[in-house]
């Protein structure tokens, strides 16, 4: 979840994730990295975060210099073993703390505690000097300059939406489609359809197209701060405008929303008046920022999808029942046949079919006459 304070951990250790894992359940959200390559792109979907390093791999020592160098807004908690060179090393860097590995739990998470407080000022003093800056600039520059080109207004990828619909009996193919028209008609690079499959789930990243790989492993609860305020909202989020936000603690959110989803813009999904989902947008291919009539074209696109997303969850929804039905009444020991109000054999179990010394072939889409008079009589009188 966004909304809870993130911790990102890197090591080889599964004993240390799992550790670290059970001291921050409580109180905060916690990313494994566990390849330096990756860590990069971690931290930027992340923002100003708390870094737990294993100081043991073997790169720590060169990743702690790379690290703060290029990323001086986050806090590093280093972990080695007691009186090592690395842990004496990590201590004279600067970080924010270093400390035996085998740290205990009301220890580490008082740690933990005091980073996120001092996070929270400093991302707090970094909002006023935003909004100090931007108190001073001219109306006239704050308003971005309105440029037509051919990815100005959805394009005709929307209308085969029904058809590719009706094409895909597997969901996840479907909506795999559906980012591909959806990059194409709005003219971005990245684009990512986040909903749940019914009730009660968690929202998952259901298909995306040149997303990041951490953007995969997030999960939202239906109380995550993210999804009521799109419930709250219900209007799109767009990284020109965050500006517009008065509210800093909403700000903020929105703000770690778009950066861990690399996105530029992020429009709610919506059905029957309840949230189903989020489209996120990255830059657009021209490499210029959005302008009101190209939000307003992600809207309209976002409609499309909804209907789309709506549907593809409904089918999900009847085939997993169907399934389960079947799977039940095929179970059950005793004969079962069943047939519409004009007495066609829609359904027979496999027991009737033996009983009756008839195939389902011979069974099925045939009046009731098929499976004999007598019985046929009784049917017939019962509907």
């Amino acid at each position: 979840m966004i909304s809870a304070p993130l911790c990102v951990l890197y090591t080889h250790d599964p004993d240390l994730v799992r550790r670290v894992k059970a001291f921050t359940r409580s109180i905060a959200q916690l990313r494994h990295v566990a390849e330096s390559g990756r860590l990069d792109a971690v931290l930027e979907q992340s923002g100003p975060t708390l870094l737990i390093l294993d100081l043991r791999a073997r790169e720590s020592r060169n990743l702690l210099d790379e690290l703060r160098e290029s990323w001086p807004d986050i806090l590093i908690i280093g972990l080695g073993v007691a009186r090592s060179e690395p842990l004496r090393d990590a201590e004279q860097s600067g970080i924010y703390t270093a400390e035996d590995v085998q740290i205990d739990r009301t220890h580490f998470q008082a740690l933990i505690g005091g980073a996120f407080d001092y996070l929270k000022v400093w991302q707090e003093n970094r909002e006023l000097r935003e909004e100090t800056a931007s108190a001073r600039l001219p109306a006239a520059a704050a308003r971005a300059d309105v440029v037509t080109d051919r990815y100005g207004a959805p394009s005709m990828p929307l209308l085969r939406f029904p058809r590719v619909f009706r094409r895909f009996d597997n969901v996840d193919a479907l909506l795999a489609s559906v980012v591909e028209n959806v990059a194409d008609a709005a003219g971005v690079t990245r684009v990512g359809i986040f909903s749940k499959i019914r009730k009660g789930d968690r929202f998952r990243l259901r298909a995306g197209l040149r997303c990041l790989p951490e953007t995969y492993e997030l999960e939202f609860g239906e109380r995550d701060a993210l999804v009521r305020w799109f419930e709250r909202q219900a209007h799109l989020v767009s990284r020109d405008s965050l500006d517009q936000t008065t509210d800093r603690t909403e700000r903020s959110l929105l703000r770690r929303s778009l950066d861990t989803f690399g996105a530029e813009v992020i429009v709610p999904l919506y059905a029957r008046g309840h949230i189903i989902g989020w489209l996120f947008f990255g830059h657009r291919m021209t490499g210029r920022p959005f302008d009101p009539q190209h939000l307003e074209g992600l809207m309209i696109l976002a409609e499309h999808v909804s209907t789309v997303l709506e549907n593809a969850l409904l089918y999900e929804e009847i085939t997993l029942q169907k399934t389960l039905a079947e799977t039940l009444l095929k179970s059950i020991p005793p004969a079962i046949g069943a047939t519409d109000e004009n007495a066609i054999v829609r359904w027979a179990h496999p027991t009737a079919e033996q009983i009756l010394g008839l195939s389902g072939k011979e069974l099925l889409n045939k009046r009731v006459e098929a499976v004999g008079s007598s019985l046929a009589r009784f049917i017939r009188g019962a509907l």
